[in-house]
């Protein structure tokens, strides 16, 4: 990246992916460990995201926050080392937030971050996601999850407004975005990765995600048969990768941007 990274706040973490990659990275470059915080809603995400970190970096070097980053300000003092950070990733969840709470997150991050230090966004979710070739997979997977409600005698709320999980934003969308609250874009990518069925049963137990999927079913049975329909999908609509592994193929958008002074 070419880019000197002391301090480093990984938004959303999950289970720690972005962060671990980006310091296995760091570590297999014989570059010293940076100082992290790993940002998260679920107290649970963030134990996970400590065990994940803690088999490469000391405990000194790393902090648990947890919140939500719309409602986060002032991260950077809150640690011994009361630096602004250098570098901010944000891996696979801006989608799951309306407009304005994305804009507020946005303008959290930017002013935890030095002026010239960057960010990291990535989504799997928006406009142009999904390969023509790969529909017939999200449409056996819906329906399958449905048949299976209503077999249970479950109905759908149709009073209840889909989520913002379910509504995907053009590529243009997350530029202006990031341009109208002070970032620079530096670079954009877009490329087609593979995802599997344990992607897909993750992801399918996961509440904004099956509550954007099947919204206005009680949440816990949305989860519940979105996952039973996954292999029933995948056997039907997978094709095989480079790499002789089934998969659903999918266009993920990668945005780096850098804090205007």
């Amino acid at each position: 990246m070419g880019v000197r990274v002391d301090r480093l706040l990984d938004v959303a973490s999950g289970v720690g992916t972005t962060a671990r990659i980006f310091l296995d990275t760091l570590s297999s470059q014989k570059i010293p460990m940076p100082d992290v915080v790993c940002l998260d809603e679920s107290v649970l995400s963030l134990c996970l995201t400590g065990q994940n970190l803690l088999e490469i970096l000391p405990e000194e070097k790393m902090g648990l926050v947890c919140q939500r980053i719309q409602e986060a300000t002032g991260l950077a003092r809150m640690f011994p080392n009361k630096e602004p950070f250098d570098l901010a990733t944000w891996g696979n969840g801006i989608h799951y937030l309306s407009p304005e709470d994305q804009r507020s997150a946005l303008c959290n991050i930017r002013d935890n971050l030095r002026p010239g230090g960057f960010l990291g966004i990535s989504t799997a979710f928006h406009q142009e996601a999904i390969p023509e070739e790969t529909k017939p997979f999200y449409k056996a997977h819906i329906s399958g999850a449905v048949r299976i409600l209503r077999e249970k005698g479950i109905e759908r709320d149709k009073t209840v407004p889909s989520p913002e999980a379910a509504r995907y934003r053009p590529a243009s969308h997350y530029r202006e975005l990031l341009s109208d609250v002070g970032f620079k874009v530096v670079s954009e990518e877009s490329f087609l990765a593979m995802t599997t069925a344990d992607f897909w049963r993750g992801l399918s137990d996961y509440d904004q995600y099956a509550s954007g999927a099947l919204h206005g079913y009680p949440l816990e049975s949305a989860r519940e048969v979105l996952v039973s329909a996954v292999d029933p999908a995948f056997e039907q609509c997978a094709v095989r990768g480079e790499d002789g592994q089934l998969g659903i193929s999918r266009n993920w958008l990668s945005l780096f941007a850098c804090r205007r002074s």
